[in-house]
C-alpha cells in the first residue's frame, strides 16, 4: 500500500480508531481505491440505505504535489435525490480553487529542515528566515508563493545551542542511558502560519500535514524548543495544549503565557513579561525617576508590558509623560509622528517595549533629526541595544541606556563548538550554507548554476570553504545570549530521566518506546538541577524560571568605544513584600535625573501647577514658624511652641533663654535692693509684734498693718522671681505672686488721723485740762479710706486710759 493510502486509513492518535481525513458536507468514504497517482474516491452518504446506485466523487493529489484533479464517476440517480446529483458540479468548482495546497505557508522547493534521527526525537522551531509580509488577501485567488528573506545569525546561533546541549547528553553516561537523542529543526519563518505547519508537520511526521494522523512509525517526540517570538509562540501554545505536548520557549515571555488554563503545556526558560515589567518599575522607583515615556508596540507584547509598568508606577507616583503605540507592521508615516512627538517631550527616560526592527527605526528617525539625544533607554532586554548598535552612529542616541539581563548558566564548550562549524561537518544541516553566505559575505557555486564560467561570475565573491569560524568576532558577543536553547534542552532531559527512572510517586513509570508527550507534562513542571556552573533551574507555579536580573549600563571609554558595564542585580528571591531587591555594585553611580519639575530643595514646598500632573510643581519657601528639612516636600511643617524657625526655613531652633543671673552686677544689686527692703519690712513688722498692745500699734489697726507689713515683704521679694535661670515655677509665679501680692498691699493702706473743725494740738489729747472741775472733751476724726470713723476721748486725767 502507498504511503498515502496509509495516511488516509492512519490511525488516530487521540481516539484509538480509524477515522476519515476529511469530511466535507456529509461525505464520507465508502470506499478508497488509488491508482498511478493516487486518487481517493469517495462516495455520498445521502440516504444512503435508499439509493440503487451510487455516485463517487473522486479527486487526486498529483505526486508533484502542485495541483488537485476531481471528477465524478457513473451515477444513476435515486428518486428525490436528484440534488445530489448536483453536488459534485458544486463541489467541484469550488475545489477548483480551494484545494490548492496552501502556498503561503511553504518556501519553494523542499522544506528546509535539520534532523537527526534518535531513540527519541525533540523537536526545535526557530525563526532562522525572515519570511516576506504576507499581502493583504482578496480571495479572488490563490495567494502566491512566500520566499525566504534574510538570515538571522542570533536564531541560527541559538538552533545551534540546541544542537550542542543534544549531543553534550548523547555523551554524558548519567543522563538517560542506553537511549540516544535526536532532533528535528526546522524555520518557523518568524510568522504564526509557518510555526502552525511547521509544528503540525512535525506531530504527524509528513511533509504535508494532515491533523490527528501520523502517516508512518517514528519514534516518540516527548516535546519542542521554541520559538522566539511571543507572536509565534502563542498560535503553537494553543495548539499544542490541545494535545498537552510540552512546549519549551526560551525567549517568548509574553505574560498570558503564565495563564495555565490557555496554555496547559507552555513553559519557558526565562522570567514572564509580568516579571520583567515589576523588575523595570523597582528600577525606575530606584533611580527615582518620576517622568517617564514609553514606547510600546501594538501587540500583545507591547500593551501588556507597557499596561504593568504604567500601572505599577502610577501607584508609586510616577508620572508617564507619553504613552506611544507603534504599529507591528512598520509605518514611516506614523514612526515620523511619534518622533515629531517625542521632540516636544521633556521626559528624559523612555522605557521600550519594542521589536527589534521598530527598536532600529525608531533610532534611525532620531539619527536623521539630531535632535532627540541625551536620552536614557531603559530596555527589559539587551537584545533590543546590542542588535540596534549595529546601526553606524547609533551610540551617540544610545549613550546612559540602561537594561536587564537574566543571569543564565554558563555553557562551557560552546564557543569551541561555534567555531568548528563547517558546511562539510554537517551536511544534513540545510541552513548552514546560508549562515555561511550571510556570515562570509560569499556565495556558493552550486546556488548559481552555470555562472562558475561567465562574466558576471567575476563580480561574486564565491565561497571556497576554506573559510574558518575561529577568527570571527562579533561585537557584544557576550550579550546575545548565543546559548539560549541549552537551558531547555536540559530542562527536558532531566524531566525525561524522572519519568523513566520512576522517581515520582504520583507518576507511572514509562515506556520510552511509546512515550506519550502529556506524561512528561508534570515531570517537566517540577524539575529542579543544577547546571555545570552551579546554578539552578526550577519553574514556578506559572512554567517560569526563577531567576536572578543583572543591570548592565550603557558606557563610553575613554577611547570612545561604546561597551556594557554590569553595575547591579536584581534579586527576585530576595525581595520583601512588593519591593525587589537592588543591589548596586557602585552607589555613586552617576544616574541622570528625570523630572518634570526641579527638585525643590529644604525650606520650600510644592506646589501644583494648574493642568499639569502632580509631577509638576512650582517651589514655594515655608513661612514663619514652619519648616522642610527635607527636599520635595508637599508641604511644611510647623514648629513646636518652644522652638522658631530659622532664616532658611529648613529646622526649627529653640528659643533663646534670656534672664538675668544673680552673679552678675546688675542682678547682684537688685538682689540686694529687694533683700534689703524685705528686712526693712520685716523690721518694722518686729517692733509692731513687739509693741502689739501699745496704743501707737493698736490706733493703726493691727491687723491691717500686719497685712500691710507681710504684703510689701512678699512685694520686696517679687524681683527675685525674676533673676537666675527660668523654670516652670518662676515663670508661672512672676506675675501672678506680684499681681496677688501687689494688690493685697495697694488695699490694706497705713491709717491716716487729722482732727475736727476745731482741731486740738496733736499733744492735746494726751494732757488733761482741768478748768472749772470739768472735763475738756475733744473730738478725733480718723480718716479711713472709704468710711471715716470719729473715736471720743475723755479726759480722765493723769491716769486715762482709751
Amino acid at each position: 500500500m502507498s504511503p498515502i493510502s496509509k495516511c488516509c486509513q492512519a490511525r488516530h492518535e487521540g481516539s484509538g480508531g480509524f477515522l476519515p481525513l476529511v469530511h466535507f458536507w456529509g461525505l464520507s468514504p465508502k470506499m478508497v481505491t488509488w491508482g498511478p497517482k493516487h486518487s481517493c474516491s469517495w462516495a455520498c452518504s445521502v440516504s444512503e440505505e435508499t439509493a440503487r446506485t451510487q455516485w463517487c466523487l473522486s479527486w487526486m493529489y498529483t505526486d508533484d504535489f502542485k495541483s488537485w484533479h476531481y471528477g465524478v464517476t457513473g451515477c444513476e440517480v435515486p428518486p428525490g435525490m436528484w440534488l445530489c446529483s448536483l453536488l459534485p458540479l458544486l463541489v467541484g468548482s469550488l475545489f477548483g480553487a480551494a484545494l490548492t495546497p496552501p502556498t503561503s505557508w511553504q518556501i519553494p522547493g523542499k522544506t528546509p529542515r535539520f534532523d537527526r534521527p534518535g531513540d527519541l526525537v525533540i523537536g526545535g522551531s526557530f525563526s532562522i528566515f525572515q519570511l516576506d509580509e504576507v499581502p493583504v488577501f482578496d480571495f479572488s485567488a490563490p495567494p502566491a508563493w512566500l520566499a525566504s528573506s534574510t538570515l538571522s545569525p542570533w536564531n541560527y546561533c541559538v538552533a545551534q545551542s540546541f544542537v550542542f546541549a543534544i549531543e553534550e547528553i548523547n555523551r554524558d553516561p548519567d543522563l538517560l542511558p542506553n537511549l540516544t537523542l535526536g532532533f528535528s529543526i526546522w524555520n518557523s519563518g518568524d510568522s504564526a502560519h509557518g510555526a502552525l505547519r511547521e509544528t503540525m508537520s512535525f506531530l504527524t511526521g509528513q511533509e504535508e500535514p494532515v491533523p490527528n494522523y501520523m502517516c508512518q512509525p517514528s519514534p516518540p517526540r516527548p516535546a519542542l524548543i521554541g520559538d522566539t517570538r511571543s507572536v509565534v509562540s502563542v498560535p503553537m501554545a494553543r495548539l499544542l495544549g490541545l494535545y498537552k505536548f510540552p512546549q519549551v520557549s526560551h525567549s517568548s515571555s509574553l505574560a498570558s503565557l503564565s495563564d495555565k488554563t490557555q496554555f496547559p503545556s507552555f513553559l519557558r526558560t526565562l522570567a514572564s513579561l509580568l516579571t520583567t515589567s515589576h523588575v523595570l518599575a523597582q528600577l525606575v522607583l530606584h533611580f527615582r525617576w518620576s517622568w517617564v515615556g514609553v514606547l510600546a508596540q501594538d501587540d500583545d507584547f507591547g500593551q501588556q508590558g507597557s499596561s504593568l509598568v504604567t500601572q505599577e508606577l502610577g501607584q508609586a507616583g510616577v508620572c508617564i509623560e507619553f504613552h506611544l503605540h507603534i504599529p507591528s507592521q512598520q509605518s514611516l508615516g506614523k514612526t515620523d509622528t511619534i518622533i515629531y512627538t517625542m521632540e516636544s517631550c521633556t521626559a528624559t527616560v523612555i522605557l521600550v517595549f519594542l521589536s527589534n526592527s521598530n527598536f532600529q527605526l525608531i533610532l534611525q528617525g532620531l539619527l536623521d533629526r539630531h535632535r532627540v539625544l541625551g536620552k536614557v533607554w531603559v530596555s527589559q532586554d539587551t537584545l533590543h541595544i546590542t542588535i540596534a548598535l549595529s546601526m553606524p552612529g547609533v551610540s551617540q542616541v544610545l549613550q546612559s541606556s540602561f537594561s536587564l539581563r537574566q543571569d543564565a548558566p554558563q555553557v562551557f564548550g560552546f564557543p569551541e563548538f561555534l567555531a568548528h562549524l563547517h558546511p562539510t561537518r554537517s551536511p544534513e544541516d540545510m541552513f548552514i550554507e546560508r549562515f555561511w553566505e550571510e556570515t562570509f559575505r560569499c556565495t556558493w557555486p552550486h546556488r548559481i548554476p552555470g555562472q562558475e564560467n561567465s562574466a558576471a561570475a567575476g563580480t561574486i565573491r564565491f565561497c571556497s570553504g576554506n573559510e574558518s569560524l575561529r577568527d570571527q568576532k562579533y561585537p557584544f558577543q557576550e550579550l546575545f545570549e548565543l546559548d539560549a536553547g541549552y537551558t531547555g534542552v536540559y530542562s527536558i532531559v532531566h524531566a525525561l530521566q524522572d519519568l523513566l527512572a520512576c522517581e515520582h510517586e504520583d507518576a507511572a513509570c514509562a515506556d520510552p518506546q511509546h512515550l506519550q508527550p502529556w506524561q512528561l507534562l508534570c515531570p517537566l513542571r517540577k524539575v529542579h538541577f543544577k547546571t555545570a556552573d552551579g546554578k539552578e533551574i526550577m519553574f514556578d507555579k506559572n512554567g517560569d524560571l526563577v531567576i536572578q536580573y543583572d543591570i548592565l549600563h550603557g558606557q563610553k571609554s575613554t577611547e570612545g568605544l561604546f561597551h556594557f558595564v554590569h553595575i547591579g542585580t536584581i534579586d527576585l528571591g530576595a525581595s520583601s513584600g512588593d519591593r525587589m531587591t537592588v543591589r548596586l555594585m557602585k552607589e555613586e553611580l552617576q544616574v541622570p535625573r528625570s523630572v518634570c519639575s526641579r527638585s525643590c530643595a529644604p525650606g520650600s514646598s510644592q506646589i501644583p501647577r494648574q493642568g499639569f500632573p502632580h509631577c509638576c510643581f512650582k517651589c514655594s519657601p515655608c513661612p514663619d514658624g514652619e519648616f522642610a528639612d527635607q527636599g520635595d516636600m508637599k508641604r511644611c511643617l510647623l514648629c513646636p511652641k518652644e522652638q522658631y524657625s530659622n532664616p532658611a526655613r529648613d529646622r526649627c531652633l529653640p528659643r533663646i533663654e534670656t534672664f538675668l543671673a544673680f552673679d552678675e552686677p546688675l542682678g547682684l544689686t537688685l538682689a540686694l535692693v529687694a533683700l534689703m527692703l524685705a528686712a526693712l519690712a520685716v523690721l518694722v513688722l518686729g517692733v509692731f509684734l513687739k509693741h502689739w498692745d501699745t496704743p501707737v500699734v493698736r490706733a493703726n489697726n493691727r491687723a491691717l498693718s500686719y497685712t500691710l507689713l507681710i504684703s510689701l515683704t512678699l512685694c520686696a521679694l517679687c524681683p527675685l522671681l525674676f533673676l537666675g535661670r527660668p523654670t516652670t515655677a518662676t515663670c508661672f509665679l512672676r506675675q501672678t505672686t506680684f499681681a496677688i501680692v501687689f494688690t493685697v498691699a495697694g488695699s490694706s493702706p497705713p491709717p491716716r488721723r487729722h482732727r475736727s473743725p476745731t482741731p486740738a494740738p496733736p499733744l492735746a489729747h494726751g494732757a488733761l485740762a482741768e478748768e472749772g472741775g470739768c472735763h475738756r472733751e475733744e473730738r478725733i476724726a480718723i480718716k479711713v479710706p472709704y468710711s471715716t470713723t470719729w473715736v471720743e476721748c475723755l479726759d480722765a486725767g493723769p491716769g486715762w486710759v482709751p
